[in-house]
């Protein structure tokens, strides 16, 4: 069990002097500290997610239901980072171990947190209703019906009142049934388009804001990245961090590279303008070497573009220079 200063214990011994706390997915176990006392840690259990939000049984965590911090996991997995609203065509990790950048077959770039150690799933207070404080958010949701006035708009009932819930979804996916959807030419993405979901339509298009309606304000966001960066106008192929993880260089399937800035998310560079070398199709994948300083493009003709540092100095005057950022 990590964290919480126990060794040695078995997963079946913890299970068998688990109390029930509330909820079938809450419980509470109490054992022995080591130094004449008692620790007592309040659990949750979640069990994995598929693709659909359908739960996997076999692969299963315990979790803090006070801190969401991941006591125990079956089989090594710790998060899974939701937010692409497609396949995820790459990842990387930032040189210092803190970020995670991932691009998507939805034409963004994104930035994630590396800590591994808590699962955002696990609603750690009674934001929605009171006593789910520990409970997995879909187990909240298995609570909710769908409202009648509204398809959006989802409910939960007690005895203190009716509590309501308005589910906001991503615009542009491609998780639906090619019959609900309608291509979207307007941006080039050949992204698929549809603009009214409802909440019974939540597992087909995992990436939702659950909002309270009485006030908006937002409970749960399935986006869990940090920040998305958009300006490819097709696909984001690949990634790489520059600039000693102060920036990230892009490339797309609209063959263009894009050089980022972590601190504001603005696109700092396009390297294909002011002359800077042009692949001849959407690049597939790039790499960066600091010594000696060269980018290294590949695109989906089959060419493999080879170009100096100095080349591309004018346009991209950070892209080699990780001196500056060691320093800061």
């Amino acid at each position: 069990l990590h964290g919480v200063g126990l060794r040695g214990v078995g997963l079946k011994e913890m299970e068998e002097a688990l109390e029930a706390d509330g909820s079938e997915n809450r419980y509470v176990w109490s054992a022995p500290d080591g130094e004449g006392g008692t620790r007592t840690v309040h659990l949750c259990k979640v069990q994995d997610l598929d693709g659909w939000g359908r739960f996997v049984e076999a692969r299963f965590q315990y979790v803090d239901c006070g801190t969401g911090r991941i006591l125990y996991t079956s089989s090594g997995w710790l998060q899974i980072l939701r937010g692409h609203t497609g396949a995820v065509n790459s990842v990387c990790y930032s040189p210092d171990g803190r970020h995670i950048a991932s691009a998507g077959q939805d034409g963004t770039v994104r930035i994630w947190s590396a800590d591994s150690a808590v699962n955002r799933e696990v609603i750690t207070d009674d934001r929605f209703v009171e006593g789910t404080a520990g409970d997995h958010v879909i187990s909240i949701e298995d609570e909710m019906a769908q409202a009648d006035d509204d398809p959006s708009v989802a409910h939960i009932t007690t005895d203190d009142g009716d509590f309501r819930y308005r589910f906001r979804f991503a615009q542009q996916a491609v998780f639906f049934d090619k019959g609900d959807l309608a291509a979207d030419t307007s941006s080039g993405t050949g992204m698929m388009h549809r603009p009214k979901v409802g909440f019974k339509d939540r597992m087909r298009s995992p990436v939702y804001q659950i909002i309270r309606d009485s006030d908006g304000k937002v409970l749960f966001d399935w986006n869990f990245a940090k920040m998305e960066l958009r300006g490819h106008r097709a696909a984001a192929t690949c990634l790489h961090f520059v600039f000693g993880g102060n920036m990230v260089i892009s490339s797309g399937a609209d063959g263009t590279l894009r050089l980022w800035g972590l601190e504001d998310g603005l696109c700092r560079a396009v390297l294909h303008s002011a002359g800077a070398p042009r692949p001849a199709g959407a690049v597939t994948s790039l790499h960066v070497v600091l010594d000696p300083p060269v980018l290294t493009v590949a695109d989906r003709l089959g060419q493999v573009h080879v170009v100096e540092g100095c080349a591309l100095e004018p346009v991209c005057p950070h892209l080699f220079d990780f001196s500056a950022a060691a320093a800061r």
